[in-house]
C-alpha cells in the first residue's frame, strides 16, 4: 500500500509540474506485483492525458534558492545540509502548493502571486539585491522569512552586524522573530532546526495563503489539478483555487464533487489521489 501511494504521489507530481520520469527497478522485483504495475500503467494513462494541456500554476508560495549565496557555504558543515533539503521537506507539508525558485528569478519574472517568500541561504545581500527585494518582495503586505544569517556579507565584508540591520533582529536571536513593516511583515529564525512545516503553514495562512487541507499534508497543485497525498489517510475537506463544474478522482475516475469549491475525500492510509479540476 506504501509503495502504490508513493507511486501515484510521484506520477501526481510530475503530472501537476509537468514534468517527465522514469522508474528504475534497482534490487529486482519491486514491480512484480499487480498492484505496483496497476499503478503505473494508469499512472502512464493519466501522464499522457496530462501533456494535452499546459495549465498556470497557481502556488503562493516561493522557496528561493540563492545560488550567489551558495558560494558561501561549507559542504562539510553539518548545517549546511539542513539548509534546502531539511526546508524543503517542511515545506511540502504546509498543506498548499509551492514552488522553488532562484533569487536570480525575482527580478526577471512576475512574483506578484506569491504571497509567501522563504529564504533559507540568503547570506549575500548587497545593496542591489536589497534593492530588488524592496521592490518586489517587500512590498503588497507579502510576508518574508529569512533563516541563520541573512545578509551577514555584503560580498566585501562579513559581520553579524548586518544580519540586525537587515532584519531588525540580532544574529543568533531565538525563536520566531517577526516584523510588522509598513509595506511587508519580515520573519526572522536563525535555527533551521526550528523551521517546521506547523510554522511554515502559520506563516503562510497569516500571509493570505489558500490552504487546501486543515492538515499537515503534501500538496501539489495547479490550476487543472490538484495533488494530495497523505500517511494517516481518513475524511478530508479538501478546499479548491476555484469554483468547479466537477471534480474527478484520476486514479479511480471517479467523480467526487460537482459545482462545488471544496469537498469531502476519505482517503486510505497512505494513499494519494489525483483530482482533476473542469469548470
Amino acid at each position: 500500500e506504501a509503495s502504490v501511494a508513493g507511486i501515484k504521489r510521484e506520477i501526481s507530481l510530475c503530472v501537476v509540474n509537468g514534468a517527465s520520469l522514469w522508474f528504475f527497478d534497482m534490487w529486482g522485483g519491486f514491480f512484480d506485483s499487480a498492484p505496483m504495475m496497476d499503478a503505473v500503467a494508469r499512472g502512464r494513462e493519466i501522464w499522457l492525458e496530462s501533456t494535452l494541456s499546459k495549465p498556470a500554476p497557481v502556488a503562493e508560495i516561493a522557496l528561493v534558492a540563492d545560488p550567489q549565496s551558495t558560494l558561501y557555504l561549507n559542504d562539510s558543515s553539518p548545517t549546511t545540509k539542513k539548509i534546502y533539503a531539511r526546508t524543503r521537506s517542511q515545506a511540502n507539508k504546509i498543506g498548499a502548493p509551492f514552488e522553488v525558485i532562484s533569487f536570480n528569478d525575482i527580478a526577471k519574472t512576475d512574483v506578484s502571486k506569491y504571497k509567501f517568500f522563504i529564504f533559507p541561504a540568503s547570506f549575500k545581500i548587497d545593496s542591489a539585491r536589497e534593492k530588488i527585494l524592496r521592490e518586489r518582495v517587500f512590498v503588497d503586505g507579502k510576508t518574508s522569512l529569512f533563516v541563520y544569517a541573512p545578509a551577514i556579507t555584503d560580498g566585501e565584508k562579513l559581520d553579524t552586524a548586518f544580519v540586525e540591520k537587515f532584519t531588525g533582529f540580532k544574529y543568533g536571536a531565538k525563536g520566531v522573530n517577526i516584523a510588522d513593516r509598513k509595506t511587508h511583515r519580515l520573519a526572522y529564525v536563525h535555527s533551521y532546526d526550528d523551521i517546521d512545516a506547523k510554522l511554515l503553514r502559520r506563516l503562510a495562512s497569516e500571509a493570505g495563503v489558500k490552504m487546501y487541507v486543515d492538515s499537515l499534508e503534501p500538496v501539489f497543485a495547479n490550476e487543472k489539478y490538484v495533488a494530495v497525498h497523505t500517511a494517516t489517510g481518513g475524511k478530508k475537506r479538501v478546499s479548491l483555487p476555484f469554483k468547479c463544474a466537477k471534480v474527478v478522482e484520476m486514479w479511480t475516475k471517479k467523480t467526487v464533487a460537482e459545482n462545488a469549491d471544496s469537498f469531502e475525500y476519505d482517503f486510505a492510509a497512505p494513499d494519494t489521489a489525483l483530482f482533476k479540476l473542469e469548470r
